[in-house]
């Protein structure tokens, strides 16, 4: 979203030579349903001062004088920079969920100016959303509650060899693997059973061909691990160790250029019966994007995840269930990281998560790189327990490569202490970040969720290169992958 408005304030200001302010506007307004409305056509309700800076940070800054028409729902807005430098990047103005006033949102504030632009507050039920000055873009408003949002779900472990055909139909795969330095070519799943029923928790290890990709993970509750390696040479040792407890199995013969399944039965080891524990709690982590550019979903996933929450607790009354809210944007920010422990106070957890405003951002990367070095290493998971940590963004970590390789290590700390990263792709992802999530998500044991068109709410969805898939409420896909984890 942030890339997009970026795009459209730059065509703006070519607008006089090329004329693509017009189109660009028109053809945004009608993806949205909307109908763009030049100041020109609406009388009264454009600002009558259009050289006089508007924002700020409070609802006290001056804003010119006009009187707006009944009808009028929303006012011009000027772009010239103003005491705070309030639009010195971008500006989104959107009615608050009172319908009161405006919420201007920018690079550098975060402010409810009442009447924005001196206009009267906008019909109840309108978002404008601004583009350039006096143009700008009319969407409906929705009211935020649970069950609107609409998602899919893809998992890649389950469908891998229509991942690897991807590097051969899609060209572009090879160059985002080379972006993220994903360097591993083979995929060993371990597949570890005991007394005749999958054994969770085990820890996979793999020896022999260094610490290129992940090599270590723990089974989840289909007994199943993954490992992601480089090819490495057929003079070294080549070993899958396998431990439970105090028992260890080593699965030997393992071919380190080529991908394969790999299976450990326990019920012949030491390992007696009783020893055996089903995963005995849930630690549910949320590590959540807020920069500006979430603004468009961030009050309906706050009612998603706040439903999602209050249901797995019910539905699992039987065992202990940890929630940690977690909130990141980027340097310069307000924040970078706004962590809260693990905690079973679940109404405090939906305290913290409905306090949570969309602000800050100002380029398309943000911190990711610091939310998951906050989750893997900033928290304390219980050891016994199922791990889902959903991680819901719109956009990349900075392509940095100290940045690249702190993503990639907290990825493999994940993996290896049986973290299952669940990305919730929002709205303004592209396709290398969607490459990146999608390996985030099969490196750790977890799967690619992601936000569609269907709502009609937010800005665009792009649609993800994988086969077939249902579309689903979002609230009640989370519930079925957190159940599907349980099992």
């Amino acid at each position: 979203m942030k890339k997009y408005l970026s795009m459209m304030l730059a065509c703006a200001m070519l607008a006089s030579l090329a004329g693509c302010a017009s189109n660009s506007a028109t053809d945004s307004s009608a993806a949205s349903g909307g109908e763009l409305v030049n100041s020109a056509d609406i009388g009264t309700g454009a600002a009558s001062e259009p050289e006089t800076a508007v924002g700020g940070s409070s609802a006290d800054d001056t804003a010119p004088t006009a009187t707006a028409a009944p009808t009028t729902t929303a006012a011009a807005v000027d772009r010239s920079e103003g005491e705070t430098g309030a639009f010195e990047d971008f500006d989104i103005v959107a009615d608050s969920a009172t319908g009161d006033s405006f919420d201007v949102m920018t690079k550098d504030d975060y402010a409810s100016v009442d009447g924005f632009g001196g206009a009267e507050a906008p019909t109840e039920g309108v978002v404008a959303t601004t583009v350039w000055d006096d143009e700008y873009i009319e969407e409906p408003y929705i009211q935020p509650e649970a069950g609107m949002l609409t998602g899919g779900e893809w998992n890649d472990n389950e469908n891998w060899n229509a991942w690897v055909s991807l590097y051969q139909t899609h060209e572009e795969w090879e160059f985002y693997r080379e972006e993220w330095q994903i360097d591993f070519d083979v995929r060993h799943e371990v597949i570890v059973t005991a007394f005749g029923k999958p054994l969770e928790g085990a820890k996979v290890t793999q020896r022999g061909c260094g610490d290129i990709g992940v090599t270590s993970a723990v089974t989840d509750n289909e007994g199943k691990a993954y490992l992601f390696l480089d090819e490495c040479g057929d003079d070294m040792e080549h070993v899958i160790d396998v431990t439970y407890g105090e028992v260890n199995m080593t699965i030997e013969g393992v071919d380190p250029a080529k991908s394969g399944t790999y299976t450990v039965d326990f019920e012949n080891s030491s390992l007696a019966q009783g020893e055996v524990d089903a995963s005995e709690a849930l630690e549910l982590m949320l590590m959540i994007d807020t920069t500006g550019s979430m603004w468009d979903e961030l009050q309906y996933l706050q009612q998603e995840l706040k439903d999602v929450i209050t249901r797995v607790k019910q539905e699992n009354a039987n065992i202990p269930i940890r929630v940690s809210v977690n909130f990141y944007r980027d340097e310069g920010d307000e924040y970078v990281i706004r962590e809260f422990d693990f905690t079973e106070d679940i109404e405090s957890a939906l305290s913290d998560l409905a306090a949570q405003e969309a602000d800050g951002g100002g380029d398309f990367p943000e911190a990711v790189h610091t939310a998951l070095d906050s989750a893997v290493k900033g928290h304390e998971w219980k050891s016994n327990a199922t791990k889902l940590m959903f991680f819901v963004l719109d956009a990349p970590p900075h392509s940095d490569m100290q940045i690249i390789d702190q993503v990639n290590d907290s990825v493999e700390i994940a993996a290896a202490n049986g973290i299952r990263i669940i990305p919730v792709a929002s709205s303004g992802i592209d396709k290398t970040t969607e490459y990146l999530l999608r390996t985030m998500a099969f490196r750790t044991g977890g799967t690619y969720t992601f936000l569609t068109d269907d709502s009609g709410i937010g800005g665009g969805h792009i649609e993800p290169t994988i086969g077939d898939y249902e579309v689903e409420k979002l609230n009640d896909l989370m519930v079925r992958v957190i159940g599907e984890y349980l099992q």
